[in-house]
């Protein structure tokens, strides 16, 4: 049996040949690709969507197999582009606000599964509002994550969340204070 060798590729692996006999697999597979790449990206859209928990696994798969190979990737990128990471920062502020405060929530095992959105959307909207006005706002939990007696111990989810200036964040603090501390006398006295 002869040995065939892929012209385009110089090939001689392949199981399937097309195009005559003189093309691999691989490479009739990218040729279709880029004469049919709407189609394609199409194709693996639809497929992606109906395969939500392969696709899942088959990316965590691919990360774990390629994981030196992205961090390299990573590296060599900020490298490459120094000033990305701080514009991004800048520019998306209310994300990492949100991400840190779930952070330190989790931390708190004060955190419910399914809100993320909802929690970026409201640092979102308080970062809106200090561009408008210029008023800096501050994201006040009404039920506070830290206990302030072993009865009282917040969420990290959006109805204990709410948008208030520094002073009014101060303020509804001293009030929780002051109010904590005559519960504790009450129960102290009882």
């Amino acid at each position: 049996m002869e040995k065939r060798v892929c012209l385009s590729c110089n090939s001689s692996k392949s199981s399937r040949w097309y195009a005559n006999k003189t093309q691999c697999a691989s490479c009739n597979k990218k040729e279709w690709y880029l004469k049919n790449k709407s189609k394609a990206l199409e194709k693996s859209k639809e497929w992606n969507k109906n395969n939500k928990e392969i696709k899942k696994q088959l990316n965590k798969q691919w990360y774990t197999n390629n994981r030196k190979h992205r961090l390299n990737k990573n590296k060599e990128f900020k490298k490459n582009n120094p000033e990305y990471a701080s514009k991004w920062r800048k520019d998306n502020l209310h994300t990492i606000n949100a991400l840190s405060a779930k952070y330190r929530a989790k931390k708190l095992n004060a955190t419910l599964k399914g809100y993320d959105e909802e929690l970026k959307l409201i640092y979102k909207k308080a970062k809106y509002l200090e561009y408008t006005d210029g008023v800096f706002r501050e994201i006040h939990h009404i039920i506070p994550l830290q206990q302030y007696s072993n009865s009282v111990c917040g969420l990290h989810v959006p109805w204990n969340l709410e948008i208030l200036t520094k002073e009014e964040h101060l303020k509804a603090h001293e009030e929780l204070r002051k109010n904590m501390e005559i519960l504790c006398r009450k129960k102290k006295e009882q």
